[in-house]
């Protein structure tokens, strides 16, 4: 029986009762939340649970953790044709932009891009280095390029 308020919203509300005990007693998701970046900057997260009770009526000790929300400027690389590629994208979701040229798969056009790209993308210019940096030495060079070549 879930219930949750409306989306798209800055703050949001979640209920459910599990009546038939199919959510098991450990590790149990309660909800999952995507957050979108509408501009570069942080922000707080704040989650607070008001009640969370078990299938006895007993209460849950609840520790709230607090973080943040940092959203980063990326920008599309240029495209030696014209123009620029579009945006960049992380196809394994490991935080890395391996798809340089914004196609939705890492292809050897890819290794081509950040081949071209290392000098400007060591500068920050596309967006933060992170992003950009596969071997997480923090900075851009030919290790990443070895790299991305790797993932093909």
């Amino acid at each position: 029986m879930p219930v949750n308020s409306s989306f798209p919203a800055d703050s949001a509300w979640f209920k459910a009762v599990d009546l038939g005990n199919a959510s098991g007693t450990q590790d149990i998701a309660f909800c999952t939340i995507t957050v979108r970046g509408d501009s570069a900057g942080t922000t707080n997260i704040t989650i607070i649970p008001e009640r969370i009770e078990d299938r006895t009526g007993g209460r849950y000790n609840v520790t709230v953790i607090p973080a943040q929300l940092t959203v980063s400027a990326v920008q599309p690389l240029p495209n030696p044709m014209g123009g620029y590629f579009p945006m960049p994208t992380d196809p394994n979701h490991d935080g890395k932009y391996e798809d340089l040229d914004g196609n939705g798969w890492i292809g050897f056009n890819d290794v081509v891009v950040i081949y071209n790209n290392m000098e400007t993308l060591d500068t920050g210019v596309y967006g933060g280095v992170s992003f950009f940096d596969l071997d997480n030495n923090g900075w851009i060079g030919f290790n990443d390029v070895v790299r991305l070549y790797m993932m093909l």
